[in-house]
């Protein structure tokens, strides 16, 4: 018998603000599905809810969005994530992967994206 399964995913990586590129900062994002699914990896957009630990600018703060799996792109994924800042001030994460044949294992575990100010439009 087949079973229901959650989507669950693990970022794990660093961030940079504009006005300092060379320092990296840590960051940890953790998500689940919002419901169970068949077929969890397949499922178009996943609402998920999770929590983010950017060192500094977010720390230890639950979050919520979208994650749209592309079925015809191997590991094809692009997130949309809302959380407040330990300021107070709220922000999007805005993130995709995308396979390249060039180098496809780095590729598959790789998410670029960006912090952003929703209310000025800037990290």
């Amino acid at each position: 018998m087949i079973g229901r399964a959650r989507f669950r995913q693990v970022l794990v990586g660093s961030y940079r603000f504009l006005a300092d590129l060379t320092l990296e900062h840590p960051l940890s994002v953790r998500l689940a599905g919002k419901k169970a699914g068949l077929l969890p990896g397949l499922a178009g957009e996943i609402e998920v809810e999770g929590e983010i630990d950017a060192k500094g600018l977010a720390d230890a703060r639950p979050l919520s969005g979208r994650v749209r799996l592309d079925p015809w792109l191997p590991f094809g994924a692009r997130y949309e994530l809302d959380l407040i800042s330990n300021a107070g001030t709220p922000l999007v994460m805005r993130a995709s992967r995308k396979l390249s044949l060039r180098e496809p294992l780095w590729s598959s575990s790789t998410v670029r994206g960006e912090l952003l100010d929703e209310q000025r439009g800037e990290a």
